[in-house]
């Protein structure tokens, strides 16, 4: 999660609403396994 925390810094442009959004999004799929769909990130995104 670090490193997604610090490539995402380093992106100038992205606000501070879509860094968390991207942030929770890459690092549920990093989590998951099997299938990645909506349905599942839904189920152990932080997001609930």
């Amino acid at each position: 999660m670090r490193t997604i925390n610090r490539i995402l810094s380093q992106m100038s442009k992205i606000t501070k609403h879509q860094h968390k959004f991207l942030l929770t999004l890459f690092s549920t799929i990093m989590l998951l396994q099997g299938r990645i769909n909506f349905r599942n990130m839904g189920r152990y995104s932080n997001l609930n």
